[in-house]
């Protein structure tokens, strides 16, 4: 009877939870997921009974895929519940070098994990008694499992936007179409190329530039941005009186994306790469291009990346050195007795002294990318006393005064500082953002930019993979724009790239487009050669090429 509870349970706790979070996009929710997760509850609780009429090196066998497939399911609720993707096994084989990062934040949490994990083995693993008298009920059971397990074959869910969540996870790890392959045909006869335009425009070299990453920072957190939450008021403050980026997009949903995004002026839409545990880019997988930083070095700056966070986290480290940083301050630049909290960092506090120290002991022109954590979910800051505190509110508005302080302190006449979330939080989209942005949302965040102590309300679409070309083009005296690319300089002449792409994190296979002409969101499948718009519209063909083009030259 306890197995039975343990394996309905989470079936039954996920079809009423995710069922009504989605049944007001979709009315046959609830059906969609029991139909679909009853194939793997249905699996898992046949291969558990099939074992006690096995032999001893069978029994193991079986029993030990049914608690795989069990603990998978777990973990695919837990992902959709809180960062709103889905679980690919891949992730999991990839992720095995950074399970330091687990054991490193051990507590309460991870503790009672590991217990119920452990007891779960135990009850899976352990040799039963059969009994000989048949049970009614387990009886009826088997027959309304397998039932719902055989329409699971015929039943299709509909094409809603939730599609992806009402699939079960065996279903979306062996028939997704995003890792499907180019044919050698397609790509020797693809012949579409980025067209791009270029101006002369007066050259304005800053004396040094700081772009800060602010992890997760959302339109939500806002007043400003997103009319919402005032939890970044000195930040707002701040953009109010320079350049607000009212119509600013991240290209993906990861800090890896981000910064790929940012330091390459490339889309961070995979072919052939791997992917981690929470759907971040392995870095070091991608080919070696044109990157900001090598750019600004060889215009005279010299570039530093100053993060509090773990610089062996996804290769970040070797990744940031491969692409131009000379030099790079991680975690454990920091004092031994510093207290840690996330990926081992030190508080923001930390990290903004080291920047100020950095920034006034060097007096070479300076490129200078710098990272947070603290705002990171699930957003730890630090107490009175340095212990650890989670509070999504709290860790912004910590952040928010130091952030606005070190700018404050660090700022002259002719730095160029850039403001900017890498991506969206992780965390449920609200009403009003639906509202205002659609299904954007999961793209728009906030960024400003303070430069030439100019006040300016810039309501042009802008998106990371932007920046690159833009901050060279102000130092070289040229504005690029064209299919792929927007340009940000001159501020009063900013022109938006033709489309506005963003890599999702819920479905893979999907990359949402917002185009110029007539503003109207789509989705791109990607499918290898049959990779495809899900609506026509006037720009469709060209954000299809220009997927198809990114994901070539990745390889």
């Amino acid at each position: 009877m306890l197995i039975l509870f343990i394996i309905i349970a989470p079936y039954i706790f996920k079809i009423i939870l995710i069922g009504d979070a989605f049944y007001i996009d979709d009315e046959y929710s609830y059906v969609n997921i029991a139909i679909n997760d009853a194939q793997v509850i249905g699996a898992c609780y046949v291969f558990y009974k099939a074992a006690e009429f096995s032999n001893k090196h069978l029994f193991y066998i079986l029993r030990s895929f049914a608690l795989f497939l069990y603990i998978f399911y777990l973990l695919d609720i837990g992902l959709i519940i809180f960062f709103s993707t889905r679980l690919y096994v891949s992730d999991v084989l990839n992720m095995y070098d950074d399970i330091f990062l687990f054991l490193n934040g051990f507590g309460l949490t991870e503790f009672i994990i590991t217990i119920f994990i452990i007891l779960c083995t135990i009850l899976f693993i352990k040799k039963t008694h059969v009994e000989k008298t048949k049970s009614l009920y387990k009886t009826f059971l088997l027959i309304v499992l397998m039932s719902t397990f055989s329409v699971g074959f015929l039943y299709e869910p509909n094409t809603s936007v939730r599609s992806v969540f009402f699939r079960n996870y065996v279903d979306i790890n062996f028939n997704s179409t995003y890792s499907k392959t180019y044919t050698d045909q397609f790509v020797s006869t693809f012949t579409y190329s980025p067209e791009s335009n270029c101006s002369q425009i007066e050259s304005r070299p800053p004396d040094s530039i700081y772009i800060f990453l602010v992890e997760s920072w959302s339109n939500y957190h806002s007043e400003l941005f997103g009319n919402q939450n005032n939890w970044t008021p000195y930040l707002d403050d701040l953009a109010k009186n320079n350049i607000s980026l009212n119509n600013f997009y991240a290209n993906g949903f990861t800090t890896e994306a981000g910064l790929y995004s940012l330091l390459t002026g490339r889309l961070p839409i995979l072919y052939g790469q791997i992917m981690k545990l929470d759907g971040a880019i392995g870095l070091m997988n991608f080919p070696k291009t044109n990157t900001l930083p090598y750019e600004m070095a060889k215009l005279g700056y010299h570039p530093y990346f100053i993060t509090s966070g773990d610089l062996n986290f996804l290769d970040k480290g070797e990744w940031l050195k491969k692409i131009g940083f000379s030099s790079i301050i991680g975690a454990a630049d920091y004092s031994d007795s510093s207290q840690r909290y996330l990926f081992n960092s030190v508080s923001d506090g930390e990290l903004f002294d080291k920047v100020e120290h950095v920034i006034q002991s060097d007096s070479r022109p300076k490129f200078i990318v710098i990272e947070n954590v603290s705002t990171h979910a699930p957003f730890y800051s630090p107490g009175i006393n340095g212990e650890p505190i989670q509070s999504e509110k709290k860790a912004f508005l910590y952040t928010d005064k130091l952030l606005s302080d070190l700018i404050f302190n660090v700022k002259t006449e002719n730095s160029l500082i850039i403001v900017m979330s890498d991506h969206r939080a992780m965390t449920t989209i609200t009403e009003l953002e639906k509202e205002v942005s659609g299904g954007m949302s999961v793209s728009r965040v906030p960024g400003f930019i303070m430069w030439n102590q100019k006040k300016w309300q810039l309501d042009k679409k802008i998106q990371q993979t932007d920046l690159m070309s833009s901050i060279v083009g102000l130092i070289q005296g040229r504005q690029c724009a064209g299919d792929v690319k927007g340009a940000l300089f001159p501020i009063e002449q900013a022109i938006s790239p033709k489309c506005i792409f963003h890599a999702r994190g819920d479905s893979r296979e999907l990359i949402t487009v917002k185009c110029e002409e007539n503003h109207q969101e789509f989705n791109i499948v990607l499918d290898g050669d049959k990779t495809r718009s899900q609506m026509e519209t006037t720009e469709s063909k060209l954000a299809v090429d220009i997927v198809n083009y990114t994901r070539i030259q990745q390889h």
